[in-house]
């Protein structure tokens, strides 16, 4: 029992990798963890939404700070007041992944992850102020807990609904880190080793050993929406409004994500991009033809991919460069 509770508690990294059973306002199953949380803010979406939301809850005043101070320091507290939010609302988190690795079975409601995050941030924020306008707002911030509770639910409900482009479960979050962290393969207490062994995907006696030659030739993995997907057999991907379409060896895969967040995952080297919904691996680059008066990029799988004007010079200087660097 108490080799067990050890080895379900070590390590800080398992717990950022650790499954939490995130329940949203409706009971909801979410499959989180608090690493996946951490890379939505890599997302330019996902700071987007929080400069509306920052925007939003300056113009509505829902705590009824306007008129007890200065703009400056009203919009100065804001910004502070979520900031603090969303650091107590992270360490919540992997307090909640920590004890879910003694009980794995505790079900972590998010509603009351607001609640706890926000009782220290308005506690913060009131003692904040008074500092430095030697005004206290402790009575109108206690006043307008549960409305700003309720309008940070709902707003943390869009997040997750709407706003939150792929899965944040165990296995995305553990390829987008691999992706994101230049492909060094994590220790197996990092990948969330527990897990994994568990699933039958990794032995749970004798840890993997990647040689250096094997390191050389391992496939680097990039994260279209929801599934990890080897770079070796990725050939093209395509924007189709919320969705990008992928292109590889396997057929083609269609997710909701961004193109440039996907794009963001590769290096130069490893491809180009022809046209602004195009993009294409270096390895399925066939020649630069043209259809109907126009450039195209022909692709190993005969698929026609379209150049765009102001792209052309950058294309014919990429493909020109190419056999000097294989040579």
């Amino acid at each position: 029992m108490i080799t067990d509770i050890y080895n379900r508690s070590r390590g800080f990294g398992a717990v950022l990798f650790e499954e939490l059973d995130l329940r949203d306002i409706v009971w909801q199953r979410q499959s989180y963890t608090v690493a996946g949380h951490l890379l939505h803010y890599g997302q330019r979406r996902t700071w987007r939404y929080l400069s509306i939301v920052l925007v939003a809850l300056v113009a509505s005043d829902p705590v009824g700070l306007g008129g007890e101070l200065s703009f400056p320091a009203y919009l100065l507290g804001w910004m502070l007041g979520m900031c603090c939010y969303l650091a107590a609302q992270v360490s919540l988190m992997l307090a909640a992944a920590a004890l879910r690795r003694l009980l794995p079975r505790l079900p972590v409601y998010e509603p009351l992850i607001s609640l706890l995050a926000l009782v220290p941030t308005l506690a913060l924020l009131d003692v904040g102020v008074e500092a430095f306008t030697g005004v206290s707002v402790g009575p109108f911030l206690a006043d307008r807990l549960a409305y700003l509770w309720i309008t940070v639910v709902m707003l943390e409900t869009i997040f997750l609904r709407f706003v939150v482009t792929w899965d944040a479960g165990p296995e995305a979050s553990v390829a987008t880190w691999h992706a994101q962290s230049d492909t060094r393969p994590l220790p197996l207490d990092l990948a969330g080793g527990d897990a994994l062994a568990e699933s039958g995907q990794v032995d749970p006696v004798s840890p993997a050993v990647t040689t250096p030659s094997e390191t050389a030739t391992a496939s680097r993995i990039l994260l279209i929406g929801s599934q990890p997907v080897a770079l070796d057999d990725l050939i093209c991907l395509e924007a189709r409004q919320h969705h990008v379409l992928a292109r590889h060896s396997g057929g083609t895969l269609s997710q909701r994500a961004r193109l440039s967040d996907i794009v963001a995952q590769t290096r130069l080297e490893e491809g180009l991009q022809p046209h602004r919904s195009w993009w294409v691996a270096a390895h399925a680059l066939c020649q630069l033809e043209r259809q109907d008066g126009k450039p195209v990029l022909r692709l190993t799988d005969g698929t026609l991919v379209p150049v765009a004007r102001g792209r052309m010079a950058d294309v014919e200087r990429w493909l020109h460069g190419r056999p000097r660097q294989a040579a």
